[in-house]
């Protein structure tokens, strides 16, 4: 694994910085005991990023970002039913586009980011493509004097502006996101590929965001045309025992699906209950209590629906201080 970056200035002209970058990933993503072999993936992305001039007091930065993702998959060949024969790989170029905005305050902080993604990719033995966009905005406001107490929203919004593939597709729009639902591979799971126990109830807050455990291997509450959800956490008012980082926590969902599989064509969905969220974020801790009876029936008893995040992404500490507004 890699990441490597370089930065430079100028003066004048409309982009204030400009940043050149290549990510390096390689894990594996798949382990079968009985055949004795592991799958692998690997992703090379090159990036452009560059910051918009902004006036000195401006508190607002703006950044356009252009991407281009290679990725691996190995895959295993069977001889014949239950005889594991080699591995073979294959790949998938998938192109994006994005503009994001960002706002620090010492009251609020905001964070809006409108991207395009499109891939073609070979399914069996046809060629299927789609353009997708999405919308994903964060807004957090402090509410108390100390500034230590905030309410914190999320809106997302996806569309597939094209999809040839009138069934789900093989990148569905995700109302939980988890190893199965990372198709850019652009997160961290320690059991990526997990059916069931503790390592399969690690989620990552993008796409929807919910913070429920929905099955890997289930198609239940994913889209091939449009999802919108809201996302919402906030500070309790009041100091806690041993300040513990107790939050509750509200998601909400819609989406509709054009798949001729689909169980309904259009569904709405909510999720609430509390959180442990400690180090802003990077590690989070999800108590579901009520739901919609679809979602929670997802998952059999109070245990499995416990899910957790660990945000790898979030601990590079360069990135960190280089987004400090000074």
């Amino acid at each position: 694994m890699g990441d490597f970056k370089y930065h430079f200035y100028s003066e004048n002209g409309i982009f204030r910085e400009t940043t050149l970058g290549v990510n390096v990933r390689s894990f594996d993503r798949l382990e079968d005991t009985d055949d004795d072999y592991f799958l692998r993936y690997t992703t090379i992305t090159p990036s452009i990023k560059v910051e918009l001039r902004r006036q000195d007091i401006s508190q607002t930065k703006q950044f356009i970002t252009l991407k281009y993702r290679n990725i691996r998959n190995e895959y295993a060949v069977y001889a014949d039913p239950g005889i594991f024969y080699e591995k073979e790989t294959n790949g998938r170029n998938v192109y994006e586009g994005s503009y994001e905005l960002k706002q620090n305050t010492a009251f609020n902080k905001a964070d809006i980011k409108f991207s395009i993604l499109g891939e073609s990719y070979e399914k069996g033995i046809s060629t299927e493509s789609y353009v997708r966009a999405t919308l994903d905005a964060n807004y957090s406001f402090k509410y108390r004097k100390n500034k230590k107490k905030s309410f914190d929203v999320r809106l997302y919004a996806g569309k597939f502006l094209t999809n040839s593939d009138k069934n789900f597709g093989a990148f569905p729009l995700a109302l939980t996101s988890n190893g199965f639902t990372d198709n850019y591979y652009d997160n961290f799971y320690f059991g990526r590929s997990e059916q069931t126990g503790f390592l399969s109830q690690q989620i990552n807050l993008d796409n929807g965001g919910f913070r429920f455990p929905i099955p890997n291997s289930a198609s239940f509450a994913r889209s091939n045309d449009l999802m919108v959800t809201m996302n919402i956490k906030a500070d309790l008012p009041m100091k806690l025992p041993l300040n513990l980082p107790i939050k509750p926590y509200l998601d909400l969902g819609y989406y509709t699906a054009t798949a001729p599989t689909a169980p309904n064509s259009s569904e709405f969905f909510y999720n609430a209950g509390v959180a442990l969220d400690f180090f802003d974020g990077v590690l989070g801790i999800y108590f579901p209590l009520v739901g919609t009876e679809a979602l929670m029936n997802q998952q059999p008893n109070f245990g499995s629906r416990i899910s957790f995040n660990l945000d790898l992404n979030k601990l590079n500490g360069l990135e960190a201080l280089r987004n400090i507004s000074l």
